[in-house]
């Protein structure tokens, strides 16, 4: 994960790095210990965020295919 090799350059420079997702607690905690994530992992239960920031992905891709709905990515600072 790109996030994971530059979270403690924004750290140290004063800036919190937070990661949300739409996965289940179970799936965020494998891919923390798999990736060895040392940041904050939030869940976006029913997708509230990122239907409210308007980055559904529901266009590039047709329902039933596996990347249909998944968000756009975005950076927020």
């Amino acid at each position: 994960m790109q996030l994971t090799n530059i979270a403690e350059q924004f750290e140290a420079m004063g800036v919190s790095v937070v990661a949300m997702t739409y996965d289940s607690i179970e799936i965020l905690q494998e891919v923390s210990e798999e990736e060895g994530i040392s940041f904050t992992l939030l869940r976006d239960e029913g997708m509230t965020h990122v239907n409210r920031l308007g980055i559904l992905n529901n266009t590039d891709y047709e329902p039933g295919q596996r990347a249909y709905g998944v968000p756009y990515p975005g950076i927020f600072l």
